[in-house]
């Protein structure tokens, strides 16, 4: 395993003056179908026209074979600077982002820190090719306003449920086709249109708030992603929410699946609430996972330079 927990150097393209954009992705490989859903989205990210500086990657997988599998796509999969990090054990997704972001928090000196924001990837998404590029401009507009977090929205999602595209540009075709569709402006900006995390970059200051505050039953429960993209609606900017950057029409941020069946979905490891779409839940449990809020309310929390986060890495 060549480049697990370890990371290449020379890639970063990185420019003076540009945010440094960190892409976080948790994966569990119950199947091969799995894998190859992590081989596209990670050709994918290869395919960015800005490459994030750095991609950081956690994994766990079921059985030998799978393991030695993604270790051979992760080894030979050409990201910028890719950090990964196996566990034996399957993890909830969050409990896989606490285990990247705390590495990232406590091995990185502070001027790095400073120049750094977040973004966050299920493993069976397709980037669009200008994905990363996009949050790069929405990171130096909140960065230029003191702000901890910025929003990017539009999304493709299939109409076909039995459509497997492999790249950007089969997305383009079934979106061309009818068999896709874009989250629309009136979806949008309808009444109580919230953002995903998957939607926000973020500081890495924010995201040690949030794991310094949030405890271990929310980062290995299914709902984790609502209380953080809540967090960060809140904490940061003192003074009003996240600046949002509109890609335009013709650019979908990511694209992936959201199952619309109705039969009930256990939590899958080392998935979130997000990676399983439509997954159904009342109304009382997704107002309970945004109220409740073990921590200190967001608002009124400084989340000060650089917190420890010592957490083990496993």
């Amino acid at each position: 395993m060549s480049i697990c927990d370890a990371r290449r150097p020379g890639q970063d393209q990185h420019g003076p003056g540009r945010p440094r954009v960190v892409a976080l992705l948790a994966s569990h490989l119950g199947d091969e179908d799995r894998l190859w859903k992590l081989e596209r989205c990670l050709q994918s990210i290869a395919a960015q026209e800005e490459p994030p500086a750095e991609v950081l990657v956690r994994w766990s997988a079921a059985g030998a074979e799978l393991e030695a599998q993604a270790c051979e796509l992760l080894d030979g999969c050409g990201l910028p600077c890719a950090l990964t990090a196996w566990r034996a054990e399957p993890a909830a997704q969050f409990e896989h982002y606490a285990a990247l972001g705390s590495r990232l928090l406590s091995g990185r000196p502070a001027a790095e820190l400073d120049e750094a924001w977040l973004i966050f990837s299920d493993d069976d998404d397709i980037w669009h090719p200008r994905r990363a590029a996009h949050f790069s401009r929405a990171a130096a507009a909140a960065a230029g306003c003191g702000g901890l977090a910025a929003g990017v929205f539009r999304d493709a999602r299939p109409r076909d449920p039995g459509a497997r595209p492999r790249s950007a540009g089969d997305v383009e075709a079934l979106l061309r086709s009818g068999l896709a569709e874009q989250t629309g402006d009136t979806e949008l900006m309808g009444a109580g249109f919230r953002l995903e995390y998957f939607h926000y970059c973020v500081r890495p200051a924010l995201l040690a708030a949030f794991l310094q505050r949030a405890p271990a039953a929310l980062l290995s429960s299914p709902y984790c992603d609502l209380a953080l993209a809540e967090f960060a609606r809140l904490a940061s900017w003192a003074n009003g929410p996240p600046p949002l950057h509109d890609p335009g029409r013709d650019d979908w941020m990511y694209y992936a699946r959201w199952r619309t069946t109705t039969a009930a979905r256990a939590p899958t490891p080392g998935r979130s609430r997000a990676a399983s779409r439509g997954r159904p839940r009342s109304a009382a449990s997704r107002s309970t996972a945004r109220t409740s809020r073990p921590w200190a309310s967001p608002r009124r929390t400084r989340c000060g330079p650089w917190p420890g986060c010592a957490r083990t890495w496993t």
